[in-house]
């Protein structure tokens, strides 16, 4: 679709032929795969400061191409189109799963989000979406286009004329009963007009009630000049949700500088307001300063009868509510000053805003970021929750420590710690975390994966808890000497090419007497003997092409990229060689899959998993007055 607008401001425009003649879900679906090849060939050349998409039903070539090309991403974002649907068009959208997995993506990649009003924004932040990169920044006019006429023009305009809908529909014919000197314009078209034309049939009010249904904008600005009031009736909200629309019609209105009667509905309200309500019209006395309407209570049509009829009858007041409304657009909601809004935001955002990456100088801890910034661990346990709900974290929950590792919470001390400063090195999805965290202890997650740390922030929000949240390497932690009374990671450290490095970072983020509890994969498990050096290794052959260690790589993590994170395994040895510089060391064994073991061995499964299972798990303290020595920090 060309744009005429842009073309007025002189904006080049490439329009691409669409993927198929069809116009179904079908085709929305197939969209993107159609146009990211073109459309990344032109970035790759053009190579532009920002892409700015109005996000749209399943698309995400923008968000893709954003990262991949690591070019900044401006999203707006004006409500559910979903819900729209469902309010509006009586029907549920087929691939809606689809479109809201489309819009996860677009958000979580985009650097800032532009939403027309509050609900949106609340709806959004309810997702788990950072507050931080969401600017409110509601509709507005060009003064220029929606302006007052001349008396003149008003009245050729009104001769060539010859002279939301369901709260209007019933409202018409007792308005021109009331007076009979007014007239209704109706511009547009909707779902709900052909009840509106067949009550005015009905009511025999056709030389009334002007209606001329959808016209070119222009044509539209040049209609409105014929009216000396202008109407926006609203029944409540939306089906499944609160009203969430920013009506560019209530800023043209605004612009006319005509008086407003509208229903006082979340965004509605709030732009025109200060305002006058209905029952302030009977009073002979009433005197407008600020106020820039008249708003009535959403769907109830005895008020907004009288607000009409009563504006209608004191065009002093209307005169002077219309000067106010067109004074706000000057100052508030002028397309100017819509822009100015959006730059101002972008410009004051926090650097770091926009990053996805800790930038290591190391090909395995990239590996690490991409494999855990698109796969979070854990999340392939949640299957029948919507995703980034609370519902999805507590279904992972309820696997992790009721089907996959009962043992973890008693052995990892959960609830032990209440009062305590409490590190987590590589949270992931900060379950462990929030058990800390639900019991009284006061924690921090450090995470190399960008992914992994706002999905732990989102589930801490959407939980009630707090903490905090940092982006940075465990190889050179953030942090004073002795910051910390714990630091926790599970299965974290073999993932890193310095494990000392790491180890000693931990030794010194603790307070003398701290302690550290640490679980790393096993070398001497069934995990490690069976599935990777048998089962894939010598059954499969693939020793004979690669190291066992890149076997782990290709086989340890669920991925759904082709992420090959760097994966290690421990003895008991080696791992107490690790923490050499701790005292009140103690390792346990854990974590064992059933079908490791043979049926008939199974009854043996809590003592197998304590010599054969996957999991080292070490307890440390740092010793009490010794003095960490940085030149050491590499054992």
């Amino acid at each position: 679709q060309r744009f005429t607008l842009l073309d007025a401001f002189g904006v080049q425009q490439v329009v691409m032929d669409p993927p198929t003649t069809i116009i179904n879900e079908d085709a929305i679906v197939s969209a993107s795969d159609y146009y990211y090849p073109i459309v990344r060939a032109a970035c790759e050349v053009l190579r532009p400061a920002y892409i700015y998409e109005r996000l749209c039903l399943g698309n995400h070539v923008a968000a893709r191409l954003s990262r991949e090309l690591q070019i900044p991403y401006i999203v707006e974002y004006n409500g559910s189109e979903i819900s729209m649907q469902r309010s509006f068009g009586g029907t549920a959208l087929f691939y809606a799963d689809v479109y809201l997995k489309a819009e996860e993506v677009a958000f979580r990649q985009a650097t800032m989000i532009s939403v027309i009003s509050e609900p949106v924004k609340r709806d959004l932040v309810s997702r788990g979406i950072d507050a931080r990169k969401i600017v409110v920044n509601p509709n507005g006019a060009d003064l220029d286009s929606y302006a007052p006429a001349p008396t003149e023009e008003k009245r050729r305009i009104r001769s060539s004329l010859g002279f939301t809908v369901d709260v209007l529909t019933a409202a018409i014919p007792r308005i021109c009963e009331a007076d009979g000197n007014i007239r209704f314009l109706i511009i547009g078209d909707g779902v709900r007009k052909p009840e509106l034309d067949a009550e005015v049939k009905r009511q025999r009010l056709d030389d009334r009630v002007r209606r001329v249904g959808r016209v070119p904008q222009d044509e539209g600005a040049r209609l409105l000049k014929a009216c000396d009031m202008y109407v926006s009736p609203h029944n409540t909200h939306m089906v499944d949700s609160k009203f969430f629309g920013s009506p560019t019609k209530i800023f043209e209105y605004m612009a006319m500088g005509g008086g407003i009667v509208a229903s006082d509905l979340e965004q509605i309200g709030e732009v025109l307001s200060p305002a006058l309500r209905a029952g302030d019209l009977v009073r002979s006395d009433v005197a407008v300063t600020n106020q820039r309407a008249v708003l009535c209570t959403p769907g109830q049509v005895d008020e907004f009868v009288d607000g009409v009829v009563g504006l209608a009858r004191r065009p002093d007041v209307s005169s002077a509510l219309g000067h106010n409304a067109r004074q706000a657009i000057a100052d508030h909601y002028s397309w100017r000053r819509h822009v100015e809004r959006l730059w101002a935001f972008a410009s004051e955002l926090p650097q770091d805003s926009d990053a996805r990456e800790v930038d290591t100088g190391d090909a395995y801890k990239d590996q690490v970021q991409d494999q855990w910034n698109n796969n979070p661990v854990g999340s392939e346990t949640a299957r029948g929750a919507q995703p980034h709900t609370l519902e999805w974290f507590l279904e992972v929950e309820r696997y992790r420590y009721g089907l996959y590792a009962p043992w973890m919470p008693k052995v990892m001390e959960f609830a032990r710690h209440a009062g305590e400063q409490v590190l987590d090195v590589g949270g992931g999805m900060g379950t462990d975390l929030a058990q800390f965290a639900q019991h009284g202890a006061l924690v921090t997650d450090v995470d190399l994966s960008d992914g992994h740390l706002r999905i732990a922030q989102e589930n801490f929000r959407l939980r009630g808890l707090t903490g905090r949240f940092v982006h940075h390497d465990a190889e050179s932690l953030p942090f004073d000497d002795g910051s910390f009374d714990l630091v926790y990671s599970n299965g974290v450290l073999h993932h890193t090419p310095n494990t000392a490095r790491a180890v000693a970072e931990m030794f010194r983020m603790l307070k003398p007497g701290g302690r550290a509890i640490v679980m790393v994969y096993a070398e001497n498990s069934l995990q490690y003997w069976r599935n990777l050096v048998w089962h894939y290794g010598l059954k499969n052959g693939d020793l004979s092409r690669v190291s066992m260690g890149e076997i782990m790589s290709r086989s340890v993590e669920r991925t759904g990229n082709d992420a090959r994170p760097l994966v290690k395994v421990y003895t008991k040895a080696r791992l107490r060689a690790l923490f050499s510089r701790f005292t009140d060391i103690r390792i346990v064994q854990r974590q064992i899959s059933p079908e490791l073991v043979p049926r008939r061995l199974r009854w043996l499964l809590p003592v197998i998993e304590r010599t054969a299972g996957w999991n080292l798990i070490i307890k440390a303290s740092r010793p009490k007055g010794l003095h960490y020595d940085r030149r050491s920090a590499d054992l």
